[in-house]
């Protein structure tokens, strides 16, 4: 077994080293089907497997990468774009007595095929050792680590941003009987830019809390939680001091399963935060809700709202995003998957100018499965944003389609 792994490898280096610009994409896919076809009588794919890999060629064309506002001429030439990318990845999950490691890790390359000059590697991978000391203690210690391009919506003129982001956390559950626990958490990450290094930044977070689950499996959790964010540059007329900031907060969450068929969610918070060069303590509250309902045994479908701040590291201030999304996913057959999204992002700015802008997304897709190894998936999504800023309004539409194998 080991000889035709070894013999298929070597198959799969001469054929990827044959193929030049996109090609190489289908070489990922080709030479990972070989590899696994040599043990794939042995054993197939299945999601509790120690050891499981994947390659896929995703490809997706876009009316208007850019975000381009409507009307208006693009600065960088050619709005619409085919990407292919080239993506493979896996995993390993071993337990070992009490504790279990799990090592996961994906590389991919999207090529552009009218702006080759965005073309770029990327990866994202995280180790975690979900620890447990006796029956009470119990945690998980975390590496992540990713590698990608900026999104357009959020960058001036296909301007081309690669950001690298890297955190360490750490979690500790003490079960105090079989409802209670007491909960705490930490975490460090960075973020670095290579073009718009105005946004590099330090983070930090802590939390505790307390958690209580029923016997019918409705849980509540309450937490209080510490932010510190520090950049590491000026920017124009928004220095450190008038960006970096400390934030505290309380939140709450719960959830309720009050069938059967349908769980409903909800959380509620409340931040305290000032910048470094403000003495003056600012509060913004934070929330939401949902709900999921399995209408038949093919049918499920999702409701919710959340009203949270943008992630730190995507613009120069605090903005707060009012989400909304209905999705709906039907399994038509026991190898395909149809589903169907609407989702709304109502953004308040607060940067050089305070300004409101709301996005929508609507998504049609389906997925087909076979021989639990090989997928195929085909979407289309139409974007459109409206803003109080009508340089900021854009229209794009994509479709994609992505095949994948699974070992």
């Amino acid at each position: 077994m080991t000889r035709n792994y070894l013999l298929n490898a070597m198959r799969f280096y001469r054929f990827s080293m044959l193929c030049p610009g996109v090609l190489p994409a289908w070489g990922v896919m080709f030479g990972v089907a070989l590899i696994g076809a040599a043990g794939k009588a042995a054993a197939a794919y299945d999601d509790d497997d120690v050891f499981t890999a994947h390659a896929e060629v995703n490809t997706l064309y876009d009316s208007n990468l850019f975000r381009v506002s409507d009307g208006a001429a693009s600065a960088v030439g050619k709005k619409s774009d085919t990407v292919v990318e080239a993506r493979a990845g896996g995993s390993i999950d071993k337990t070992v007595s009490r504790q279990r490691f799990v090592l996961e890790g994906d590389v991919f390359r999207p090529t552009y095929l009218s702006h080759r000059q965005l073309d770029y590697q990327g990866w994202q991978g995280s180790a975690t050792w979900h620890w447990q000391v006796g029956s009470p203690l119990s945690g998980k210690l975390a590496y992540e680590d990713q590698h990608t391009l900026s999104a357009f919506e959020d960058v001036l003129l296909g301007q081309k941003d690669l950001v690298r982001q890297r955190t360490t956390s750490a979690e500790a559950d003490y079960a105090l009987d079989s409802h209670w626990s007491v909960l705490a958490a930490v975490s460090s990450g960075d973020q670095k830019h290579d073009s718009r290094g105005y946004l590099d930044l330090h983070q930090q977070t802590a939390a505790a809390g307390v958690r209580l689950r029923t016997g019918r499996g409705s849980e509540v959790k309450v937490m209080a939680d510490y932010l510190d964010v520090d950049y590491d540059r000026d920017y124009a007329i928004a220095p450190l001091a008038e960006r970096g900031y400390r934030q505290r907060g309380l939140h709450g969450n719960v959830s309720w399963p009050i069938s059967g068929k349908t769980t409903l969610t909800a959380n509620l918070g409340i931040a305290s935060w000032r910048y470094y060069g403000d003495g003056d303590w600012r509060q913004t509250g934070t929330g939401g809700f949902g709900a999921i309902w399995q209408a038949s045994e093919k049918t499920r479908v999702s409701i919710d709202y959340q009203r949270d701040f943008e992630a730190p590291g995507q613009n120069i201030g605090r903005n707060v995003d009012d989400n909304f999304r209905l999705a709906v996913q039907w399994q038509a057959t026991g190898h395909t998957v149809v589903d169907a999204s609407w989702r709304r992002t109502l953004r308040h700015v607060q940067q050089v100018f305070d300004y409101d802008e709301t996005t929508d997304y609507l998504r049609l897709g389906l997925e087909y499965e076979w021989h639990k190894s090989w997928f195929v998936s085909v979407y289309g999504q139409y974007q459109t944003r409206d803003s109080e800023l009508p340089a900021n309004d854009y229209t794009s539409a994509q479709l994609g389609l992505n095949l994948g194998y699974r070992y």
